[in-house]
């Protein structure tokens, strides 16, 4: 079973290399969930 697809888990990791916050501010912003 596929949670997330590959291109939204690109954008998560995208943007916390990219500085837009921490792990868990990024994890909020793109409405994941543990």
């Amino acid at each position: 079973m596929i949670k997330y697809s590959f291109e939204q888990k690109k954008a998560l990791v995208t943007a916390y290399l990219n500085g837009e916050g921490g792990i868990r501010t990024v994890i909020k912003k793109y409405g994941y969930s543990n």
